[in-house]
């Protein structure tokens, strides 16, 4: 009877003891999984902050190339517009030369012939 007892003794403290360790283990699987499930949101988030930051990028990229291209075509504008008044200074220019030649012409022809 003391054997059996003793062995009963034994299996509960056995089954007791692999009570506790059914806790602890759910514990620690519980506590795993509000982790992993916790890494899954930072991983998430991380990815749609980053996608938010990739589509700020893009945006403001397309932002400055039209102004930068806007402002190339102002630029040009402005260029051509000198072009021609530089065109246009020239034209008067040459139109004054010829003006002056021609007075001079005159008046050296008029000289000639009062000599």
């Amino acid at each position: 009877n003391l054997a059996t007892v003793s062995a009963q003794k034994a299996a509960r403290w056995n089954a007791e003891g692999f009570n506790m360790m059914a806790v602890v283990a759910n514990y620690y699987i519980q506590r795993c999984s509000a982790s992993e499930t916790r890494e899954g949101e930072v991983i998430r988030q991380r990815k749609e902050a980053q996608e938010e930051n990739e589509k700020n990028l893009t945006n403001l990229q397309k932002e400055l190339t039209a102004k930068l291209e806007a402002e190339r075509e102002t630029w040009k504008a402005d260029l051509a517009k000198e072009k021609l008044r530089q065109v246009e200074l020239e034209s008067v220019k040459r139109k004054e030369i010829s003006d002056l030649e021609d007075r001079l012409q005159k008046e050296l022809e008029t000289r000639s012939q009062i000599e």
